[in-house]
């Protein structure tokens, strides 16, 4: 079941136990045993969970839970029919047989194959019918539906609404169930069949399935009567993947996992197994105003885990978290709004269900302020260049001591203040991308390379940025020297990538640099950032220059009908280093470091 995105998955212990409805069951992320009730359909309309709820029995020991699970099904079902008025019966689930779910979908088989010869009869003039490219549209169809059960999907046919009108009934789990359901497929596949065969005017073959071969049993109904109104779209979480692998080559691989784990926290708010052309505004909603009191950091914290968004908030309600912001609350539902855009554009949903929720934010103005000289000066006078008494916590790398730090920590902020490139660009940097061309000495920042993870923002964000003299006197090359000589391939050896492919861990450390270093703020300066230091190479290079002219050097090329001609980049290296050498922070003095 698992799709990359850390996705509930069910494991029924080998000794669980299955009766009156409920079932109970492992959960990944938790020790405990959980109870899965099936909530009878007179009760239905009384449960805002659905047709079945989760409860957890807080322990994990089967024989406990086997004790423990009666009582919480009786109490969960007590408070349904105490909602609906109802009194308590026998809800003992009672499940059709083999033999009756073969014979329905008989009757299903027969009934679009009914179907289709009626459309022809009464809406020839409306939907056009007949001919190769007909058939071969409808053999293509029945071959999809064909390898979707081979790999056990069977999305394509509507199993909600055939159970309905048979009135069957199913355990939680039942592989009476799920054997309907791929029958109900293949029914769909034999009719498409049948279906090019008219196309053709050939007479209508046998099914080669066995079990559509015999005549439909009576109903006592029209057959047209049987054919459900459409056919519900895949979950969301089983068109996910289609989603990840068209967006492979134009999205970044940490942001389709970002996306992909914002798509999974919606589909349990409304339940993974939802057909995803029944979902609501109204449950989209719903989840917004949740998002208003999501905790920050949730997918971290252990106690959220396997959570819902519901679950969560109301957990925060006692711990007390601070809560997302609202620029990270817009970008959670733009980003569902992006894959729910697709949706509509593949044509398994009619419209995009985000459309104009996402509430009006105010940008912040200069959200990642510049460096002044004297908090750069105060940084790089620190003990982490200096000379620090410890290697490992912030507090002992800020206490002046004999040790010194050459690794990315002491070289990221110096590469940073002198070439303006991003965090993520730096820590990614390769041997390979340290070069020399006409005499200069330059990084090539490239998403290219034999880190398989390497990315960068965009296309303009590939260029060559010359190496600052600073940089070269502090001795940089030296250091890139060194690695080769030893073997490694990259410029950081020691970084590695989290979960979501970033950098996370050179983030955090900064932060609590920045933090505990006493930095004079301007009025209205929450923190600085690593990214100050670009901003900082920007308002150095505005000193001396227009934007236009060192914007390909800090990678914001305007994109312009020009600069799609040709393929030379909009400056060589010499008037590239020309600029780079104008940052020059006047006043800052880093002659203990050269």
């Amino acid at each position: 079941m698992g799709y990359g995105l850390g996705m509930l998955r069910l494991t029924v212990t080998s000794t669980a136990t299955v009766t009156n409805g409920f079932i109970i069951t492992g959960r990944r992320g938790s020790a405990n045993l959980y109870v899965r009730i099936y909530v009878p359909r007179r009760l239905r309309e009384a449960s805002a969970k659905g047709p079945e709820i989760w409860r957890s029995l807080g322990t994990p020991d089967l024989r406990e839970a086997k004790e423990l699970a009666p009582g919480v099904v009786d109490r969960e079902l007590d408070k349904l029919r105490a909602k609906a008025g109802a009194a308590p019966a026998d809800e003992t689930i009672s499940e059709p047989s083999r033999d009756a779910i073969e014979e329905a979908a008989r009757e299903v088989y027969h009934a679009l194959v009914q179907s289709d010869e009626d459309e022809r009869i009464h809406d020839s003039d409306a939907i056009p019918r007949g001919g190769k490219e007909s058939a071969k549209a409808y053999r293509k169809y029945a071959r999809e539906v064909r390898r979707a059960i081979a790999r056990g999907d069977f999305g394509h046919a509507d199993l909600g609404s055939w159970t309905h009108h048979f009135g069957f009934e199913f355990m939680p789990g039942s592989v009476l169930e799920r054997e309907f359901h791929q029958l109900l497929c293949k029914a769909e596949a034999e009719a498409a069949e049948r279906a090019a065969e008219r196309d053709k005017g050939d007479l209508l073959s046998k099914p080669s399935e066995t079990v559509f071969c015999a005549p439909a049993a009576p109903t006592g109904a029209p057959t047209a009567a049987l054919k459900p109104a459409r056919t519900s779209a895949p979950p969301l979480l089983t068109l996910w993947p289609r989603y990840e692998q068209h967006r492979a080559d134009s999205l970044r691989a940490a942001t389709l996992t970002n996306q992909g784990k914002v798509v999974m926290l919606f589909a349990k708010h409304v339940g993974v197994g939802r057909p995803s052309d029944s979902i609501t505004k109204a449950e989209a909603r719903e989840f917004r105003d949740l998002l208003y009191r999501m905790p920050t950091r949730a997918a971290q914290r252990r106690q959220f885990k396997g959570k819902t968004i519901g679950q969560i908030v109301e957990m925060n309600e006692r711990l007390g978290y601070d809560v997302i912001s609202a620029l990270t609350r817009n970008k959670i539902i733009s980003e569902l709004s992006t894959f729910h855009s697709w949706l509509v554009r593949e044509g398994y949903v009619s419209d995009n269900i985000w459309s104009n929720l996402a509430p009006s934010v105010a940008k912040r103005t200069n959200s990642y302020p510049p460096f002044t000289v004297a908090q750069l000066q105060l940084l790089f006078d620190s003990p982490l260049f200096t000379g620090c008494a410890g290697r490992t916590e912030v507090r002992s790398i800020l206490k002046p001591g004999c040790i010194e730090i050459r690794d990315w920590r002491y070289w990221l902020p110096l590469l940073a203040a002198f070439s303006g490139a991003r965090q993520g660009e730096l820590a990614q940097l390769e041997i390979a991308d340290i070069r020399r061309a006409d005499g200069i000495d330059y990084i090539n920042i490239t998403g290219t390379g034999g880190d398989k993870a390497k990315a960068v923002k965009s296309a303009a964000a590939e260029r060559k940025v010359p190496l600052h003299s600073t940089l070269v006197a502090m001795g940089f090359l030296k250091y890139v020297a060194g690695l080769r000589t030893a073997g490694h391939s990259r410029v950081f050896p020691e970084l590695r990538r989290d979960t979501n492919g970033q950098f996370g861990n050179v983030s955090r450390f900064y932060q609590k640099v920045f933090k505990t270093l006493p930095f004079e703020l301007e009025e209205g300066v929450r923190r600085l950032t690593f990214h100050s230091f670009r901003h900082s190479v920007v308002d150095e290079l505005r000193r001396k220059r227009a934007e236009h002219e060192f914007q390909p050097l800090i990678g914001h090329e305007a994109k312009t009908t020009t600069r799609g001609y040709g393929s030379r980049p909009t400056y060589d290296l010499e008037r590239r280093l020309e600029l780079i050498e104008e940052i020059t922070y006047p006043g800052l003095d880093l002659s203990h470091l050269l």
